[in-house]
């Protein structure tokens, strides 16, 4: 596996500095793109350890996860795969049409942009299947009743007093530990897709030729979008703390065992 990634990595850098050479493109062009690249993928190798560890407060054989460890590692891997395949194709496909029409003055639309936009993309993308499996699973914890796990919600995320029954309290006690993962795949596939239609806005807000219609229409997207990011990150980052403060302080019954979920998609 990361073998493989390091391969396509040095490829995808290699495309790069070969098409900025060909093209005779800004010095600062390939070093944006690498330099966005290293650092999306240490991201990625950074939230590995991070999920991983918000079953640290679990104790060990104590009883079965509805987020097994090695399932979860199997998530990051495919999320960080998905942006980085995408990444490429795009890349290549990208690299012969502007070496093919010659994008010497219309680089970004031809090359920058969708390389851009599939980078941030194929990893929002990735993001929510992991997402969206949790989430059954999460329903799954009290049969499907939103009102249940609305409560339970309240009492893991929202730090309030609620009266559960005890049904109830062993099912936030087994969501708490996985929640800090499902909110961080959430905001990663929420930042990711806004970003990639971010790059797409500020295409036509550059462009002298767009309608301008989409010009505002682009300039009020990229407000929008500040302005959703800048109150999302802060509230989903506080959610993951209350819910790590709560899986310490309320761990699994070891009766929890005889109660695992077996949703799969």
């Amino acid at each position: 596996m990361w073998i493989v990634m390091g391969v396509v990595e040095i490829a995808s850098v290699a495309l790069i500095i070969a098409y900025a050479v060909l093209v005779g493109a800004p010095t600062w062009l390939p070093i944006v793109f690498i330099a966005g690249g290293a650092v999306l993928m240490a991201a990625a190798y950074a939230i590995g350890p991070a999920l991983r560890n918000a079953d640290r407060h679990q104790v060990a054989g104590e009883v079965a996860s509805i987020y097994p460890p090695e399932e979860r590692r199997r998530d990051i891997r495919r999320i960080a795969l998905t942006a980085v395949i995408t990444f490429v194709i795009m890349g290549i496909l990208s690299l012969s049409l502007g070496l093919i029409l010659g994008a010497e003055e219309n680089w970004f639309p031809l090359v920058g942009l969708p390389i851009a936009m599939t980078l941030f993309i194929g990893g929002g993308v990735g993001a929510m299947f992991p997402s969206y499996r949790l989430g059954r699973r999460a329903r799954a914890l009290v049969d499907g009743d939103l009102g249940r796990l609305r409560a339970i919600g309240k009492a893991v995320l929202g730090n309030k007093e609620v009266e559960l029954t005890p049904e109830d309290e062993e099912a936030a006690a087994r969501y708490a530990p996985v929640a800090p993962a499902l909110l961080t795949y959430q905001l990663i596939s929420f930042g990711a897709l806004f970003a990639g239609q971010g790059f797409l806005q500020v295409n036509t807000l550059l462009s002298s030729t767009s309608d301008p219609a989409f010009r505002i229409f682009g300039a009020i997207f990229l407000v929008v979008a500040i302005v959703a990011l800048i109150v999302a990150i802060p509230l989903q980052l506080r959610q993951i703390r209350r819910a790590q403060a709560y899986a310490s302080a309320h761990p699994v019954p070891r009766s929890g065992a005889t109660a695992t979920p077996t949703v799969e998609v």
